[in-house]
This record gives C-alpha cells, structure tokens and sequence, in this order.
C-alpha cells in the first residue's frame, strides 16, 4: 500500500542475526551499511542475507579502495550498492561500478554546499 523502497538500519548493527531474520520476514528490501566498517563486516552481512542494499560510507569503510571491494562483493551476491552521504566521492564511484543503484543527496541536513564547494552538484529531475 505504501510502496516503501527500504527499510534503512532498521536494527544495531551488531545484530546481524537479526537483521537477517528480518530479511527473511519482510518484502521490504533491508538497506545496511553506514555503521559497519570493514569489508568483514559486510562478507558476513552478505553471508548471512541480513542486507539487500548495501550502503557502505567511503570515510568510514576504509577509503576509496576498500569500498571498490565492498562493491564488488556486493555485486558477486547479485547486490546494488547506495553509497552512504558522501556523495562528492560517491557520485563518480556509483557511475564506474556495475550495481551502482543510486547516491543519497542530503544536503539540507549539512553545512550548505555552496559555502564549501565553489560548484556544488546540483541534481535536476533525479540526475547529476
């Protein structure tokens, strides 16, 4: 009735066994990622069905090239990924990776843009 696309860090992060019950008991896909912080962390999400979209955050997970690891285990178990708020890193990233999905774009939560970057991303009708 309501179309929800995901569920986001419904559960602590350490209850992986319950977020892949969750997983299991739910049509609502279950997105999970931005407090977990090794690419260990994600294998044993994956393992364990607990995540359907996977939202790794580049500062937290070790960089640039451990989110590429990420992504490709990711996309091994058939995965989309949706990089976590860092989007000025993310956007390019979720473009070169096959299970790119989306980025998330939050910026009226932060410090404005246009006070940090002199030529902020700007989406217009979804796309950047």
């Amino acid at each position: 009735q309501y179309d929800i696309y995901w569920l986001e860090e419904p559960i602590l992060a350490d209850e992986i066994n319950n977020l892949a019950k969750l997983a299991k008991e739910t049509s609502i896909p279950i997105a999970v990622g931005e407090n977990h912080y090794t690419k260990w962390e994600f294998k044993e999400l994956m393992e364990q069905r607990a995540v359907e979209i996977v939202q790794a955050d580049i500062g937290k997970c070790g960089g640039v090239t451990e989110f590429i690891k990420i992504a490709a285990m990711a996309d091994a178990y058939g995965l989309p990924m949706c990089p976590h708020h860092t989007e000025y890193v993310d956007a390019p990233l979720v473009a070169a990776i096959p299970n790119g999905l989306f980025h998330e774009y939050i910026h009226e939560f932060f410090v404005p843009m246009g006070q940090v970057f002199i030529d902020p991303i700007k989406p217009e009708n979804g796309e950047i």
